[in-house]
């Protein structure tokens, strides 16, 4: 009751990581995501609004696999990221290609392909066929 008062006096807020696996619990998020909304403040899907796919990806601890898993969620429930300066590959492929593409060539976003040879650019056009068109769709929105 003490630290109830203080808190109340302080502004102070304490949460906890089952309060927010509580709330959330619902949408199926990977076990290892709830430690790291917690470590964000985040404790409700309104809190992704307002923020970008790398946000999620620091939010998720630089955990690329994980970002994924959790931008699907998100985008199955109807939050949409805002644009930043480049694009993880999961936000323009599907989940699955995306993930491949990690795996095979540790390829995570549009600026990492300028760094790639002619022979290597062709094996992750043919994981994914429609990552050229929808490059070169973006390219043209610019």
């Amino acid at each position: 009751e003490e630290l109830e008062h203080i808190c109340k006096k302080n502004n102070i807020h304490i949460g906890s990581i089952q309060s927010i696996k509580d709330k959330l619990a619902q949408y199926n998020f990977p076990a290892g995501a709830y430690a790291k909304f917690f470590k964000s403040n985040i404790s409700s899907l309104d809190d992704f609004n307002y923020k970008t796919a790398h946000d999620l990806y620091n939010i998720c601890s630089q955990d690329y696999i994980l970002t994924i898993k959790v931008y699907y969620i998100l985008k199955k429930n109807g939050i949409i990221l805002d644009e930043w300066n480049d694009k993880y590959l999961f936000e323009i492929v599907p989940e699955k290609k995306a993930t491949r593409l990690w795996y095979r060539h540790q390829l995570s976003s549009i600026s990492q392909l300028s760094n790639r040879s002619a022979d290597e650019l062709q094996k992750i056009y043919t994981i994914s066929p429609e990552l050229l068109s929808k490059l070169n769709t973006i390219s043209k929105m610019k």
